[in-house]
């Protein structure tokens, strides 16, 4: 029982660090969104990592500002900013493709889940 018992356990604990990855993936995106018309701003990168016992662990990084460059001709401010560096159909496809991997790991849960209260049922 202990074996079995412990195959749902990891089950469950894989689709919750793939539920995570993928609501940290929407929540970056939304972050870069938000902050697309802020000068200077570097957009946020999810980088995943497969865990060797299974499932996925996830960081968020900043992408690497873009290079200072002299204002346009005609601009004497010296205060001058560069805009943000947000690909707005980048984000839109994060986000979606966050979204899709949330709902494949809620489904996953939601049958390992009941697997096991079949399982919980079957043995009294």
């Amino acid at each position: 029982m202990a074996t079995i018992s412990g195959g749902f356990s990891a089950g469950l604990s894989i689709a919750l660090s793939g539920l995570r990855d993928a609501q940290l993936r929407m929540d970056t995106a939304a972050h870069n969104v938000a902050n697309a018309n802020t000068d200077n701003f570097t957009p946020q990168r999810v980088i995943s990592h497969a865990v060797p016992s299974g499932g996925v662990t996830s960081i968020v990084e900043t992408t690497p500002p873009p290079p200072k460059q002299p204002p346009p001709p005609g601009n004497t401010n010296p205060d001058f900013l560069f805009p943000s560096q947000t690909d707005l159909i980048g984000e839109l496809i994060h986000a979606i493709l966050g979204q899709r991997a949330f709902d494949a790991g809620a489904r996953t849960f939601s049958a390992n889940a009941e697997s096991l209260g079949t399982l919980i049922d079957a043995l009294g």
